[in-house]
């Protein structure tokens, strides 16, 4: 079992160069691995610490006053899902803007399709140019 902890070199005959090997794979495999499992952590524990942001210090009851649209958007989401605590409400908000976040560009192309079925040919590109944009913003590229 230790020759397999260790990294051992391999000899690659197609290339003619040795390969560093842990576990029976690549190093590079586990570069990848770790790098993946670090932007997964960061994910999740920044989502958390932004329910944790809203529950703690945004939506406390002396600070929620000040949140501008906060009443509307409580009303909204009481109204679908019952009578909501602190807690329950930061994650329901913040499931919302994870759903807006992947399924807006998505949104926003239903409706240029339906506006552009009613809109003369001349501002079809126009409508064309929104939701492109609108799809780059969410995804990142345009600030």
């Amino acid at each position: 079992m230790a020759e397999h902890v260790q990294a051992a070199p391999r000899f690659d005959q197609q290339r003619g160069t040795a390969e560093q090997v842990l576990f029976g794979h690549p190093k590079g495999l586990t570069f990848l691995f770790t790098t993946e499992m670090w932007e997964r952590f960061s994910y999740y524990g920044m989502r958390a610490l932004l329910v944790l942001y809203m529950t703690k210090h945004l939506l406390a009851p002396d600070h929620a006053g000040n949140v501008l649209g906060l009443a509307g958007l409580k009303g909204a989401l009481e109204a679908v899902f019952g009578p909501l605590d602190l807690q329950p409400l930061s994650s329901q908000i913040y499931g919302l803007y994870t759903a807006l976040v992947y399924k807006g560009p998505a949104l926003i192309e239903e409706i240029k399709r339906g506006l552009c079925g009613r809109l003369d040919d001349a501002a079809a590109p126009l409508a064309d140019a929104v939701g492109r944009d609108a799809a780059r913003i969410a995804a990142g590229e345009l600030r």
